[in-house]
């Protein structure tokens, strides 16, 4: 499977890129350092880390260094998402050699660097092995538990043509991020009060383009091409999420819409925002 997650390097710095309408090139770049950070009290602010990134070329048009914040993605977010069960070669008794095949069979960009080392225990018929991001890690936190048989077979030995007419996943631009994926572990619960507003062919507005950059740390745009584009995008559905199976029953409001591949040149299919009615508060004075 085609990676759905891009490199997190080169995502921060076109992210820093285009806030500030500058270029930066990844391998001029070191990051250095990422760290636990919480926004000051009364930011409306979304992060969870702090990382530091460090020119180490002279040559780079952009010197010295600067701290940025941002979410690191939290490994537990992908048990939401998928049934974290796969086949391994027998001799996978650790995290680190578990990430090729975790990344073949989930879609992922996940590298040594990224994980603890971890052993492998036995339960008799299968091994379960504890994924735990390591400290340095750019794109990921947390920890998950991952199932594994042995039986795989690396089908990129014995499948030499891979273009399929008509046969594309998970959408007719496979090279693209996945929508559905990207959105559908986010809780946009915060937002309640715009999006129970919301009906199926109602039109896309910069609330929800900022929503959406607040909360991924990606730049949305509400018109125009662009990577990350609402233009042309459309709400197919808005209301309950019980009884359909587009949505993770944890949450009891779901929005489906639908991108314009013709405008959104980086992500392809339909996001999921997945919302529940605010917790109200009982304190009293």
């Amino acid at each position: 499977m085609a990676s759905l997650y891009p490199d997190p390097r080169e995502v921060l710095l076109s992210v820093v890129g285009e806030e500030n309408n500058i270029v930066l090139y990844p391998e001029d770049y070191d990051f250095l350092n990422p760290t636990p950070a919480v926004p000051p009290q009364g930011s409306s602010a979304l992060y969870n880390t702090k990382v530091t990134i460090k020119a180490n070329n002279i040559a780079a048009a952009y010197q010295e260094q600067v701290d940025i914040f941002y979410n690191r993605l939290k490994l537990q977010d992908l048990a939401t998402l998928v049934s974290l069960s796969l086949k391994a070669p027998g001799d996978v008794d650790t995290s680190h050699k578990l990430i090729p095949s975790l990344n073949a069979r989930f879609g992922l960009n996940i590298k040594e660097e990224d994980l603890e080392l971890t052993q492998a225990e036995d339960q008799g018929d299968f091994k379960t092995i504890t994924l735990t991001a390591a400290p340095g890690s750019i794109g990921w936190i947390g920890e998950t538990t991952v199932s594994v048989a042995e039986g795989e077979i690396n089908l990129e030995t014995y499948l030499t043509v891979t273009a399929l007419p008509g046969l594309k996943y998970p959408t007719d631009y496979p090279t693209r991020v996945f929508a559905q994926f990207y959105s559908y572990w986010r809780d946009f619960t915060e937002y309640h009060p715009q999006l129970s507003l919301l009906k199926a062919g109602d039109p896309i507005t910069g609330t929800i383009s900022g929503m959406l950059t607040a909360l991924t740390g990606d730049t949305w745009l509400l018109s125009g091409p662009g990577a990350y584009s609402l233009g042309g995008a459309s709400i197919t559905f808005a209301g309950l999420t019980e009884g359909n199976g587009k949505f993770n029953p944890d949450y009891k409001y779901g929005i489906i819409i639908h991108i314009d591949h013709t405008t959104a040149t980086g992500i392809a299919g339909d996001l999921i925002l997945h919302f529940n009615d605010p917790v109200e508060n009982t304190d009293t004075v």
